[in-house]
C-alpha cells in the first residue's frame, strides 16, 4: 500500500509506512461517517482560543438496530454530571484570569462506552479542513488536548488514534497497567493512579487489620447492606464538590448551558411531570467527588500548560501544534486545593486514594462519602483514623506465632489456621504472626534457631600479644636489620667489581622496597580500621611492585651485558632505560590502587580488587623469571640471573599457596596468611639476590677484584663461542680456539687490528668482556688474513 505525501501545493505518492497507517484511519473513519451517521454525534461545545474535547460515557451502551441510526440506550446521569464539571472548570479558569486574555473552549462528544462509537467521534477531534479540495490542511487540529474516556478499554482505541495526530489524552477514569507503556502509548495521560497502586493498598489494609483470609460471595440479587455487614471501600482520590453543587444550584432554566448543551438538554426533557430544582438535585446527588477530583485536575493540568506555553513563554496559539503541547504537559506542574501536582515517568497522577465506610442513609441507600483514611502512593503506607478501631473485628486464627517463629500452612486444617515454626540458624522474626524469617548479616551478625533477633559478632584479630603474631614480627624485624645491613656494606664497598656488576643504583632502590615490604606487615596485625585496611594493602601493592620492577630492570641488564648479536644488543640498547622501566611498572600499579581506593575500598571479601592487584605482581615477576631463566648459564661472577630465577620461583610457589589457604583460612589468623607469605617473598629476594654477595665481599675478597672478573669472562667466552682473543702488547696477538692455537706476532706494519663492539671499530682495543675481532691486511697488502671470534 502507497501512503499520501504532502508537499507543498501538489501530492505525491510515497511508500511512507506512518502515513500508510493514517490514511488506513482516515479510510476507516469517513466510512464509519457514510455507514453509522446517528444520533450519537451530539456534541456541546463553547468557543476558546485553546480548545479541549471531551470524551464521557453519558449513555452507556448502544443498541445496534441494523439501520443507519444506532439507538443509544441507558443515560447516564452520573455521567453527564461528570462531563457538567469539566464545563464548570473550564469557566472557572477563565473567570479568574490566569490565563490572561486567553480562553479555554470545549467540545464535549458522547462515546456512549463503546469503542466504535468512541472513535467515530474522535474523528471530529481530529478533522483538519473538511471543505478542503487539495492536499493543503488547517495549520493544527480542532483540539488540543482531549480528556476522557473513564473505561480503560476505550482509552486504549482512543489514545492510539489520537496519537496519528500526537493529540495528548488524559483520563479521568482508565487504570489499566497496560497504558502506563509509553512505547505503545506516548500520548496517553492520566491523572488517577494504575491498578497495582490499588492492589498494594489492599493488601495493605488486610495487613493493618490482621486479617489472615478474605473470601468473596457473589449473588445475582443485591444484598441488604445489613445482611454484608461492615464494608470498607477504596476509591480514587475524592475532591470538593461544593463549588460544583453550587455551579449546579445557580443553573436557570432559560440559560445557555441548558439551551445549548444538547445532553443536559435531553436529561431536562425527561419526567416532564418532574421540577427542574429535582431534576437539579438528582445531578447534584450524582456529583462523585472522586470524579471532581481527576476531572478538574485534567482541566488545570491543561490549563498550566497553557499558561507556561502561550503566556510566560509567549507562543503563538495559531501555530501551537499537539505534538509540542503534549510535551510540555508532560512535565507541568499544576496545583489544586493548595498543592501541587505533576505528571510521573509514566505520564500519571499519583494521587492517592481514600479509604471510605459504607453507611446505610435514611433513604434505604448506602452512603459511601464517609472517609476514614487514606493511601499513599509515595510512600506506600497507610493512614486510618481511629475510628476504625471501633469497628473492624480481628479475624480469628488457630495459633498465635511468637517472635523467633513463622508461620506455616498445616495440611488438613482451613486455609485461615496454620502453624508455626521456629526459623533457622542464622534467621530471626521479631514480630508475632511473621510471615518468614528474615537472614542476618552474615558478615557481622549472627544467630541461633528461634532467635528473635540477630547477635553482633565478635571482632576477631591478630592481638600483639598472640605468640604467632610475636614470631611474624621478629622474623620481618630480622629482615628489616638485615636490609638495612646489607645497604651498609653496599655503600661501604660501592667502588668494588661485585657492587658495580650487581648494578649498584638498582640494588640500593632494591633493598628500600625490600625494607618497606617489611614495614607493611605490622599493619596487618592488631586491631583494623578503615584507614590500616587502605593502607596495608596500597602499601604492600606499590612496596613490593618496586621490587619486582628492579629484579625486572635488572634481568634485563644481563641480558644486554652477554647479547652476542651486535644488532640485537643495539636494540635493546635503545629500550633499556631504567628509571623509565621503573616508573612505568610503578604508575601501573599506581592505577590499579587508585580504582581500587576509589570505588571499593579494601575491605573483607574485596577479592576482585585484591586479585588484580596480586595479578600485575605477578606478571611482573613472570617477565622478570623469563629473562632471568634466559641469562642463567653466565660466567659465576655474573650469577644474578641464576638467583633471580631462584627467588621468583620461591615468590610463586608461596602466592600459588596463598590462594587457596586465604580463602579457607577465617578468624584471627586470616590476616596472617598474607602476613607470611610476605614475609618469606620478602626473604626469597633479600637471601637470593644478596647473601652470596655480601658473602663474596667479606669472605672472598681474592674473587672481588677485576682480575678474577676478567678471567671468568674470558673462560666464559671460550666455552660459548670456541675463540678467545687476547692482546698481549701491541705488536703481539693470541688466537686460541679449540681446535688450534694462533699465535700472531710483529704484527706488520700494513696489518690493521680491529675490534667490533657493538659495530663500532676501535683500533688496538682491549678485550673484555668478548667482541667480534679481525685482523686484516690493508688494501694494498697480499694476501689477507683474518681472525674472528
Amino acid at each position: 500500500m502507497l501512503g499520501l505525501f504532502i508537499r507543498k501545493s501538489k501530492c505525491e505518492l510515497s511508500p511512507d509506512p506512518w502515513l500508510t497507517s493514517y490514511l488506513f484511519w482516515g479510510l476507516f473513519s469517513v466510512l464509519s461517517l457514510q455507514f453509522f451517521c446517528c444520533e450519537s454525534n451530539q456534541e456541546a461545545k463553547s468557543p476558546g482560543d485553546i480548545m479541549i474535547g471531551g470524551l464521557f460515557p453519558i449513555h452507556e451502551s448502544v443498541s445496534k438496530t441494523g439501520q443507519l441510526i444506532d439507538v443509544l440506550i441507558r443515560f447516564s446521569v452520573a455521567r453527564l454530571a461528570q462531563s457538567l464539571m469539566m464545563v464548570h472548570a473550564v469557566e472557572e479558569i477563565n473567570r479568574s484570569g490566569e490565563l490572561g486574555n486567553i480562553t479555554l473552549g470545549f467540545h464535549i462528544m458522547d462515546s456512549c462506552a463503546d469503542v466504535t462509537t468512541a472513535l467515530r467521534n474522535t474523528l471530529s477531534f481530529m478533522k483538519m479542513n473538511p471543505n478542503a479540495t487539495d492536499c493543503q490542511h488547517s495549520p493544527r487540529p480542532p483540539v488540543t488536548a482531549v480528556i476522557g474516556d473513564y473505561y480503560s478499554e476505550i482509552s486504549i482505541a482512543v489514545t492510539r488514534h489520537l496519537n496519528l495526530e500526537q493529540i495528548p489524552q488524559i483520563s479521568y477514569g482508565a487504570t489499566s497497567g497496560l497504558l502506563s507503556d509509553k512505547t505503545r502509548f506516548p500520548s496517553f495521560l492520566r491523572t488517577v493512579p494504575q491498578d497495582d497502586h490499588q492492589a498494594f493498598a489492599i493488601v495493605e489494609i488486610l495487613k493493618k487489620n490482621n486479617w489472615t483470609w478474605v473470601g468473596v460471595v457473589n449473588r445475582r440479587r443485591i444484598w441488604p447492606l445489613n445482611d454484608v455487614g461492615t464494608v470498607f471501600g477504596i476509591t480514587l482520590k475524592s475532591g470538593n464538590t461544593s463549588k460544583f453543587k453550587r455551579f449546579l444550584r445557580n443553573l436557570d432554566e432559560d440559560s445557555d448551558l441548558c439551551q445549548n448543551n444538547p445532553f443536559l438538554s435531553d436529561f431536562l426533557k425527561r419526567s416532564p411531570n418532574a421540577s427542574f430544582q429535582s431534576k437539579i438535585e438528582e445531578l447534584v446527588n450524582m456529583s462523585y467527588p472522586y470524579a471532581a477530583f481527576s476531572i478538574e485536575l485534567a482541566v488545570r493540568a491543561i490549563a498550566a500548560t497553557a499558561k507556561d506555553l502561550c503566556v510566560d513563554k509567549e507562543w503563538n496559539i495559531s501555530s501551537l501544534q499537539p505534538e509540542t503541547f503534549r510535551d510540555a504537559l508532560k512535565s507541568a506542574k499544576f496545583s489544586m486545593d493548595g498543592k501541587q501536582y505533576s505528571f510521573n515517568d509514566y505520564s500519571d497522577v499519583d494521587s492517592g486514594y481514600d479509604l471510605i465506610l459504607w453507611r446505610s442513609s435514611s433513604q434505604n441507600t448506602v452512603d459511601m462519602s464517609y472517609s476514614i483514611g487514606r493511601f499513599d502512593i509515595e510512600t506506600k503506607r497507610l493512614y486510618i483514623s481511629n475510628v476504625i478501631d471501633q469497628i473492624v473485628r480481628v479475624s480469628s486464627k488457630c495459633s498465635t506465632c511468637y517472635p523467633g517463629q513463622m508461620k506455616v500452612t498445616n495440611k488438613g486444617f482451613p486455609v485461615c489456621c496454620y502453624g508455626c515454626r521456629n526459623c533457622s540458624k542464622n534467621e530471626y522474626s521479631n514480630t508475632t504472626d511473621s510471615a518468614q524469617c528474615y537472614k542476618c548479616d552474615e558478615n557481622t551478625e549472627y544467630s541461633d534457631e528461634g532467635s528473635s533477633s540477630c547477635k553482633k559478632r565478635l571482632d576477631l584479630f591478630l592481638k600483639w600479644g598472640d605468640p604467632y603474631h610475636i614470631t611474624l614480627l621478629a622474623f620481618t624485624s630480622l629482615g628489616a636489620m638485615l636490609t638495612l645491613t646489607v645497604g651498609v656494606i653496599f655503600l661501604a664497598r660501592w667502588n668494588t667489581p661485585v657492587v658495580r656488576s650487581s648494578v649498584g643504583p638498582i640494588c640500593i632502590v632494591l633493598l628500600f622496597s625490600l625494607l618497606c615490604t617489611f614495614g607493611s606487615v605490622p599493619l596487618f596485625g592488631a586491631r583494623p580500621s578503615d584507614e590500616k585496611c587502605r593502607a596495608r594493602q596500597v602499601f604492600f601493592g606499590l612496596s613490593f611492585t618496586l621490587s619486582v620492577s628492579c629484579i625486572l630492570v635488572k634481568s634485563f641488564k644481563i641480558i644486554l651485558a652477554f647479547e652476542f648479536d651486535p644488532v640485537t644488543q643495539d636494540v635493546l640498547k635503545k629500550v633499556y632505560k631504567p628509571p623509565a622501566i621503573i616508573a612505568l611498572c610503578m604508575a601501573g600499579q599506581a592505577v590499579v590502587c587508585t580504582v581500587w581506593l576509589s570505588y571499593k575500598a579494601p575491605q573483607k571479601n574485596s577479592y576482585p580488587a585484591f586479585g588484580a592487584m596480586l595479578a600485575y605482581i605477578g606478571l611482573l615477576a613472570i617477565l622478570g623469571f623469563v629473562l632471568a631463566f634466559k641469562g642463567r648459564k653466565l660466567p659465576q661472577c655474573y650469577n644474578d640471573a641464576k638467583f633471580i630465577t631462584f627467588s621468583m620461583l620461591i615468590y610463586f610457589i608461596a602466592w600459588i599457596i596463598f590462594g587457596p589457604v586465604y580463602k579457607n583460612v577465617k578468624g584471627e589468623y586470616h590476616p596472617a596468611v598474607e602476613m607470611v607469605v610476605i614475609v618469606i617473598s620478602a626473604y626469597a629476594i633479600l637471601f637470593c639476590q644478596f647473601l652470596i654477595k655480601c658473602y663474596i665481599i667479606l669472605f672472598k675478597q681474592e674473587k672481588n677484584t677485576e682480575a678474577a672478573f676478567r678471567q671468568e669472562v674470558r673462560e666464559f667466552s671460550y666455552e660459548v663461542t670456541g675463540c678467545e682473543v687476547q692482546m698481549w702488547n701491541e705488536t703481539t696477538v693470541c688466537v686460541r680456539q679449540k681446535l688450534q692455537l694462533v699465535w700472531l706476532q710483529s704484527v706488520p706494519d700494513n696489518y690493521t687490528l680491529h675490534l667490533h663492539p657493538a659495530g663500532k671499530n676501535t683500533e688496538h682495543g682491549a678485550v673484555s668482556p668478548p667482541f667480534p675481532l679481525q685482523v686484516e691486511r690493508e688494501a694494498a697488502a697480499k694476501p689477507k688474513l683474518r681472525a674472528t671470534c
